[in-house]
């Protein structure tokens, strides 16, 4: 059966739903720049770190990554943290910091220093948006952006693109 409508301008004048959403300020729908960050981010160049220890030992720095992927943390030296995630940061930077502050980690007693490590400022990602959408190009998002909320920058997808099917590449996969 072929159903045919009898006013053809009408089906020209409707228009597909939920295209518009994406018309809107993308900061709107950004997420908050306080909050959870997603733990898979991996640590890279431009990121601040803050390291905290607190009890016997009193110690709080703003670390920035520098381009080599390293930071420098007074009194210890450099360190290498490129690539790392939040929990291997952690890891590395409690047993390098383990070994100038024995409190940290006493052998066979309670430890009296504590330590933390937060991200500060992240650095900024660069996305690449190709396909069937009203504006393609590259755009420059937070790290807290999602793959939804990145639809409003660049306007969504055309009506000959879906929104059902939109895909995040990376490394080819």
């Amino acid at each position: 059966l072929k159903f045919e409508s009898k006013n053809s301008s009408e089906d020209r004048s409707r228009k597909y739903f939920g295209y518009d959403i994406f018309k809107r300020d993308p900061s709107v729908f950004q997420a908050s720049q306080v909050g959870a960050v997603d733990p898979n981010y991996l640590i890279g160049p431009g990121d601040e770190l803050i390291v905290m220890l607190w009890g016997e030992t009193q110690f709080r720095q703003v670390l920035s990554v520098d381009k080599e992927g390293f930071i420098f943390i007074p009194e210890i030296g450099q360190v290498f943290v490129n690539g790392l995630s939040l929990s291997l940061l952690e890891t590395k930077l409690f047993r390098v910091l383990s070994q100038s502050y024995a409190s940290l980690n006493p052998y066979n007693k309670k430890p009296t220093t504590f330590f933390d490590v937060s991200l500060g400022n992240l650095r900024p990602l660069r996305i690449q948006v190709l396909g069937e959408v009203v504006q393609p190009g590259s755009y420059t998002v937070s790290p807290s952006t999602t793959l939804f909320s990145s639809l409003y920058y660049f306007n969504g997808p055309t009506e000959l693109g879906s929104l059902r099917e939109i895909r995040l590449i990376r490394a080819g996969e």
